[in-house]
């Protein structure tokens, strides 16, 4: 999920939907955990969507937050 790119978030959410789908007839525990990381896939294209990159990875990858980001990013604590 820390891919960088649409077409890799897009695509880890298809993926989790997928997952998800294959749950669904299962443990109940288990469609709750892939319907969550499909909730979190969501956010993860979001944030990509409208910034192209994830500004709470700027500091573990050694690049300078815009100020938009660190704006953003007080908003949003856990960066989604």
């Amino acid at each position: 999920m820390h891919c960088e790119s649409l077409p890799g978030q897009i695509a880890a959410k298809g993926m989790y939907e997928g997952l998800a789908l294959r749950c669904s007839d299962g443990d109940p525990k288990s469609k709750k955990f892939a319907d969550g990381r499909v909730e979190f896939a969501q956010q993860h294209m979001n944030v990509i969507a409208r910034s192209e990159r994830l500004p709470a990875r700027d500091k573990a990858l050694g690049r300078e937050s815009t100020v938009e980001e660190v704006a953003w990013l007080k908003e949003h604590p856990y960066g989604l």
